[in-house]
């Protein structure tokens, strides 16, 4: 069984940076890599499209949801109703920051990347508004599909789509907060496939396009890497998007390297692929997915510097190298890492 169509143009150059990656180990591990590529390609646009149409549908059968999207500590606002950042927020906050003093009259762009209903970055939002009004600042939020509750123009109504998902999560206090500033992040319906060729804008009065390819300052995940049936050419789509002075910030990274966690069970056992059934759960399917992980995680460890510390939680959090020179690599552990079958 093959993948018969060709790869789009950004795909192909995504899964070139992917098989070069593993050309190292050999001319027949990289035709079997290859090989595997096609097919779980093919298999991420079919849960791709199986999940924008859950997403208006509700039915659960996908593996794609809408999560609360918050990284803060338990007091979420002052008495004033003013955001408190902690733990994630406030790393993130202080990136922000730090982007928005070094911009030099460019968008800065932050992409939370499957941030679902995106509550941390409603919250980011409304610290930031006068910057993200005058077009200094672009945040951004992933997903498959939009939540159901929308307003008028297909925006998507995150206060409304929180009361239903939460109805008894949230006071009416914070329900307005979210009214008040969820216009101010740009929802987006993209797969990591689609990020390099996506197009937001600033909200200023006369708005200018920014591409995300090579623009994105921030860009943070929390487990959405663990769906994917392609996280080697999401990597390699993540390593397109970031500026040259961007950081991201992945979950799915440090609890792979650090914790040893595998990917997250399919909750779509299986899928039809040019005529053949293919079982999600195989655990030969789900090694083939495991080492697309490590390899994009690979490539992200030539381009980038990887941080450990204390103070990132249970993130890693990588920020590009100054000078990309060779780097050695291990073929030991990529020929280990390629078990296809």
């Amino acid at each position: 069984m093959g993948h018969e169509a060709p790869l789009s143009g950004t795909e192909a150059a995504l899964a070139a940076t992917v098989l070069d990656s593993v050309a190292p180990v050999g001319a027949e591990a990289r035709t079997e890599y290859e090989q595997s590529l096609r097919m779980r390609t093919d298999i991420e646009w079919a849960l791709t499209e199986r999940a924008r149409v859950v997403s208006q549908t509700g039915d659960a059968n996908s593996d794609y949801g809408f999560t609360l999207g918050y990284y803060g500590g338990g007091e979420s606002f002052d008495e004033n109703g003013s955001p408190v950042f902690e733990h994630s927020e406030q790393l993130l906050s202080e990136q922000i920051d730090t982007l928005l003093s070094s911009s030099e009259g460019r968008p800065a762009v932050y992409v939370d990347f499957g941030g679902g209903l995106g509550f941390s970055s409603i919250r980011l939002a409304a610290k930031y508004a006068r910057d993200i009004a005058e077009g200094r600042l672009i945040m951004v939020v992933t997903n498959l599909g939009f939540p159901p509750a929308a307003l008028d123009g297909g925006r998507p109504d995150i206060a409304q789509a929180l009361s239903q998902t939460y109805p008894n999560g949230f006071s009416a206090e914070n329900l307005e907060f979210v009214r008040q500033y969820q216009d101010l992040v740009t929802y987006l319906d993209a797969n990591a496939l689609e990020l390099d060729t996506t197009t937001v804008f600033t909200h200023e009065q006369e708005p200018q396009a920014v591409p995300l390819k090579g623009n994105v300052g921030i860009l943070h995940e929390q487990f959405a890497l663990t769906h994917s049936h392609v996280p080697d050419m999401a990597l390699a789509a993540f390593d397109d998007l970031m500026s040259p002075d961007g950081t991201m910030y992945l979950q799915t990274a440090y609890v792979r390297t650090d914790l040893g966690v595998s990917m997250h069970r399919s909750i779509v056992e299986e899928v039809e692929i040019s005529g053949d059934m293919i079982d999600l759960n195989e655990p030969g399917y789900d090694q083939q997915r495991l080492s697309a992980l490590d390899i994009g995680l690979e490539i992200l460890d030539r381009r980038f510097e990887r941080i450990r510390s204390p103070g990132h939680g249970i993130l890693s959090v990588y920020r590009r190298r100054a000078a990309q020179g060779p780097v050695e690599r291990e073929e030991s552990y990529l020929a280990e890492s390629l078990v296809t079958h």
